[in-house]
């Protein structure tokens, strides 16, 4: 996206950059034209110059800060995927535990969507764990 962008504007200063423009002094006031005005009609230079090395040194700090923050950006999406999921998850389960019968068999079936549970917990803090260091990582980095 951002090299389309890139294409375009340079795209655009190339095919402005072969027009003249003439600047004329009018009785209203200075006027900008693509054709000659008047006797005294100056053409103005349009041609791009070179940038300087200090902005195209800015140009790539503010493509890489761009970067970054997309890049946290979508680790944050992506946290906040794991805790929706496990969410969900772990809802199931509670749902299931309301058919449980009082007896020895709802009593092991109980103790199994428990540790189910517990694995479905640990499942996603390895997940959510990991992609907060790659979030600080992501952080520090700028």
């Amino acid at each position: 996206m951002k090299r389309c962008v890139l294409f375009a504007i340079s795209l655009s200063f190339a095919v402005t950059g072969n027009a003249a423009v003439y600047k004329c002094a009018t009785p209203g006031g200075v006027t900008y034209s693509e054709q000659p005005c008047a006797k005294d009609a100056k053409a103005i230079d349009t041609r791009s110059s070179e940038p300087s090395a200090a902005d195209v040194q800015a140009a790539k700090t503010r493509l890489k800060n761009d970067s970054r923050s997309s890049d946290v950006s979508k680790i944050e999406r992506e946290i906040g995927g794991y805790k929706d999921d496990m969410d969900r998850e772990l809802s199931a389960l509670r749902n299931k535990q309301k058919y449980a019968n009082n007896n020895l068999a709802g009593a092991t079936w109980l103790n199994s969507i428990s540790g189910e549970m517990d694995a479905v917990t640990k499942k996603y803090q390895i997940k959510i764990q990991e992609a907060q260091r790659r979030l600080d990582d992501a952080r520090s980095s700028k």
